[in-house]
């Protein structure tokens, strides 16, 4: 009985640091409620993601940051292999790292990881995944 208790339990502390993994995908309806500014979060310090894109629902941002609009398109079709989920978590986490053309350095905060919590980028992330306007 007593390995099976700990078995259990393996299995247990195995679920729990899936949901952390960077393959996870969150919650689609809470992120888009994030990215429109609708959820309140922990550190409610951050402007709304549609205040700078521009998302399929025809929220216009400022024109600051790209459109959104096909992002779930555009971000499983990287041609250095790299999956959809990763490359939109790299964008929100080290939105420096690799840049879209036509957008500069330092213009989209670099503090996400450390304000957002892990599930609020799945969450968001989850929500760009279902942009897919046919629209560049």
């Amino acid at each position: 009985m007593r390995r099976f208790g700990y078995f259990v339990v393996g299995l247990l502390l195995l679920g729990c640091g899936a949901a952390n993994d960077s393959t996870s995908v969150g919650n689609a309806e809470r992120g888009k409620r994030i990215f429109q500014g609708a959820e309140v979060l922990t550190l409610d310090q951050l402007e709304a993601c549609v205040d700078c894109h521009s998302d399929v629902a025809g929220e216009a941002g400022q024109g600051i940051g790209q459109n959104l609009s096909n992002i779930g398109n555009r971000a499983a079709q990287r041609p250095d292999g790299t999956s959809a989920i990763d490359y939109l978590r790299l964008s929100l986490t080290e939105p420096d790292k690799e840049l879209v053309g036509g957008f500069q350095e330092g213009i989209m905060p670099r503090d996400y990881a450390q304000k957002l919590s892990t599930q609020d980028i799945n969450d968001l992330i989850g929500y760009m995944l279902t942009l897919k306007s046919g629209i560049d």
